[in-house]
């Protein structure tokens, strides 16, 4: 059942914050490897965020269109309420009257919940497509700097820092469409604790993979990409159990995208081109 939302209790910014800090750890991290490992990794974020960003903006009209279908159901609820309490009360008994647990008001409450886990899996399947579009891009990149006429040294560092930011695109990608449906049912985007578990991870991770320690060799840009793509996975899984957790959001909680309806996507992209997703 949809429950009355609640007013968000940490501000939208820090949703936003997070792929920023990851992005900038990154950039800290690849300076102290020299020069040419900075250049090397730094297009290769930049790559990574430009099509996380294509992403976002694709996947992101999921919380208004979310946001109004539940408008839209609790306008029907009061209505409904209303209407009844309007009834005279000898005409309530009639055995005409529907019986079981959704009658009434939360009658007209339960087919938003379809509609909303149906939105929920039309976001996954678009930041589905679009991540792996945007993985086979990066690895593609970065297999055409050698004929561009780059250093051999450069090329190879991007192209191999591309390579293992590749895989995070999808999970990034999924995590920003959980945020964007929490948001869209007036749910954190992100809980604090979760941010700081994931920004620790990423970077207790790349310094790891990155620089080494122990029997555990670093593997400069690629170590540090490879830090970041595992930290957005982090990040998915447990947003995912975060939201798993909350009544109010588990019962349309859905990664199935196979199973969205064409309706639900082409509103999402529709949205999306528009501009507006307020709209």
């Amino acid at each position: 059942m949809l429950a009355p939302p609640h007013p968000v209790a940490a501000p939208p910014a820090l949703s936003r914050f997070v792929p920023m800090l990851l992005a900038a750890t990154d950039a800290v991290l690849l300076g102290r490897l020299g020069g040419p490992v900075l250049a090397a990794g730094g297009l290769a974020v930049l790559l990574f965020g430009l099509l996380r960003s294509v992403g976002v903006g694709l996947v992101g009209s999921v919380g208004d269109a979310v946001a109004s279908a539940v408008g839209r159901a609790q306008a029907r609820a009061r209505a409904e309420a209303q209407s009844r309490a309007t009834v005279p009360a000898r005409t309530l008994a009639g055995p005409s009257l529907p019986t079981g647990p959704w009658t009434g008001a939360r009658a007209r409450v339960r087919p938003a919940e379809y509609e909303v886990r149906d939105l929920l899996r039309a976001s996954v399947a678009v930041a589905t497509v679009v991540g792996v579009a945007g993985g086979l891009a990066l690895l593609g990149f970065g297999h055409l700097l050698d004929r561009t006429g780059a250093d051999a040294r450069p090329a190879a560092l991007a192209a191999t820092a591309l390579a293992a930011l590749a895989p995070g695109l999808v999970p990034c990608l999924w995590f920003e469409a959980l945020r964007h449906y929490r948001q869209g049912m007036r749910r954190p985007g992100i809980p604090g604790w979760l941010a700081a578990v994931a920004v620790a991870a990423h970077l207790g991770l790349a310094c790891l993979l990155g620089f080494g320690a122990g029997p555990v060799p670093g593997f400069g840009a690629a170590g540090i990409g490879a830090a970041t793509s595992v930290a957005y996975l982090l990040g998915f899984g447990l947003l995912y159990l975060r939201t798993g957790w909350d009544r109010a959001l588990a019962p349309m909680l859905s990664l199935a995208g196979w199973r969205a309806s064409l309706p639900a996507v082409r509103l999402l992209l529709r949205r999306a081109r528009r501009g507006h997703p307020g709209r």
